[in-house]
């Protein structure tokens, strides 16, 4: 659990009733900016597909150890999806020392997408 993303910044959104939202700092943090393929071999074929989104096994490329990166499309039916996909960031941040609630490991932007490294 040592490498799961710790940020304090989370709290209710003040635009969209029960959702949670991110302090625009501490996003900036959490979110690389630069390409999942630096870091991580990403497996081309997707083991899971949802309706807005597709899950890729990834494995780090120095510790070797292997994660689920969860692509996730920031739009759809031309409406942005941002504010959705940080409220599941910011719900995995708040259960992240939950045993039973998969660990939020990093976020990285493309710029069609937006990927969530989960423990496998």
């Amino acid at each position: 659990m040592s490498n799961k993303i710790l940020c304090p910044d989370v709290r209710p959104s003040d635009s969209c009733v029960g959702l949670l939202s991110l302090d625009p700092a501490c996003i900036q943090k959490l979110i690389r900016k630069e390409p999942i393929s630096e870091v991580y071999n990403v497996e081309q074929t997707p083991f899971a597909r949802g309706k807005f989104a597709s899950v890729r096994k990834c494995t780090h490329k120095v510790s070797k150890i292997e994660y689920a990166a969860k692509f996730i499309r920031k739009r759809r039916r031309s409406m942005d999806q941002m504010q959705d996909i940080l409220h599941e960031a910011a719900v995995l941040y708040l259960a992240q020392k939950s045993e039973r609630i998969v660990g939020l490991h990093e976020i990285y932007e493309t710029p069609h997408e937006m990927v969530l490294v989960l423990e496998m």
